[in-house]
C-alpha cells in the first residue's frame, strides 16, 4: 500500500475523515443532550412532587414514623416509587405493628396520641423474629391423678349434656301427643 502525506490526499479520503469527525460529533452531541434531558426529567419529578406535598423530607433511624406511615419503609419491605406512589409492605399492617407494641414485643411509644416507631425499634424487632401475638405460658406436665380427674369430669359432663337433649326430647314429644 502507497503511503501517502496529508497534503496528497485525495478527495475520497478527505471525505472519510469529515465523516469520522461528523460522527464523533454526533456521538458527543448526543451523550450531552442525554444528559441534559435526564437533569430536566430530574428537575420535572421534583417539582411534581412539591407541587403535590410530597417533598422528601430527610430523617434517621431514631425518627419516629406513625404506623400506618411505616408500613411504607423499606425495612418493612414497603416501597416509594420515583412518581410519589407508595408501596405498603406485602407482610406487615399497621395492626400488626400495633398488636407486637401492645403484646411487649416492638417497642414504640405515643407521640400526639398516634403510636409510633423509630427504624431502628423495626430492625430489633424484625431481629427478633417480628412477633405480634402474645408469647404463650408453658404448662407443667400433668401428673395422672390430674388426667384421670379431667376424663371423669369430661364424661360426666358428657353424660349430664346427653341427659338433658334426651330431657329436652321426651318433653318435647309429650307436648306433640298432647296437641
Amino acid at each position: 500500500m502507497d503511503h501517502r502525506d496529508d497534503d496528497d490526499l485525495d478527495m475520497l479520503e478527505l471525505s472519510r475523515r469529515a465523516m469520522a469527525d461528523l460522527d464523533a460529533m454526533s456521538v458527543e452531541f448526543e451523550l450531552g443532550a442525554q444528559g441534559i434531558l435526564a437533569g430536566l426529567h430530574r428537575a420535572q419529578d421534583e417539582a411534581r412532587g412539591e407541587a403535590m406535598g410530597m417533598t422528601a423530607r430527610p430523617f434517621d433511624e431514631d425518627t419516629r414514623h406513625k404506623l400506618v406511615d411505616a408500613v411504607f419503609l423499606p425495612t418493612l419491605g414497603g416501597e416509594v416509587l420515583r412518581n410519589g406512589q407508595r408501596l405498603a409492605s406485602p407482610t406487615f399492617k399497621a395492626s400488626t405493628l400495633e398488636r407486637a407494641i401492645r403484646h411487649g414485643h416492638l417497642a414504640g411509644r405515643k407521640d400526639a396520641n398516634k403510636l409510633t416507631v423509630s427504624i431502628r425499634e423495626l430492625r430489633e424487632w424484625l431481629a427478633l423474629g417480628g412477633l405480634s401475638e402474645p408469647t404463650k405460658t408453658t404448662r407443667s406436665p400433668r401428673t395422672e391423678a390430674a388426667v384421670a380427674a379431667r376424663e371423669k369430669e369430661r364424661k360426666t359432663g358428657a353424660a349430664i349434656s346427653t341427659m338433658s337433649i334426651l330431657d329436652a326430647a321426651l318433653l318435647n314429644a309429650k307436648k306433640q301427643k298432647r296437641k
